[in-house]
């Protein structure tokens, strides 16, 4: 399985490999490959799980009490329309700042970041 990613900012792009386990610790090892001409930094990408339902980053939807979002806009995060029809400015229902949700900028997706790669040492 592969994902391509583009950064607007540097014109880079980041591919996403899935490996088993036994392989991607090797890659991991490595640091970095080269791709033709190119040097490519090796990285462990972690996936941060979220509620579908209340949008938390602290649980699954089988385990969920919060507020049902399910229908809710996923760019300003309020009930009765779709985010392509969203003409509202960006919000966050789960941290309650100005970005859409699922943004890298959330605080509430860096704690849970956070404690991801925690888990991982």
């Amino acid at each position: 399985y592969m994902q391509w990613e583009y950064s607007m900012r540097n014109n880079t792009k980041t591919a996403t490999f899935v490996f088993s386990a036994q392989a991607a610790n090797h890659l991991l090892s490595l640091g970095h490959l080269k791709v033709g001409l190119a040097r490519c930094e090796i990285e462990k990408r972690y996936v941060v799980r979220r509620c579908q339902r209340c949008w938390s980053y602290s649980h699954d939807s089988t385990k969920c009490d919060g507020p049902d979002r399910t229908r809710n806009c996923l760019n300003c995060g309020k009930h009765g329309h779709a985010m392509k029809a969203c003409a509202g400015e960006e919000f966050c229902a789960v941290c309650n700042k100005a970005h859409r949700h699922g943004s890298a900028k959330c605080p509430a997706f860096q704690e849970a970041l956070q404690r991801a790669r925690k888990a991982d040492q």
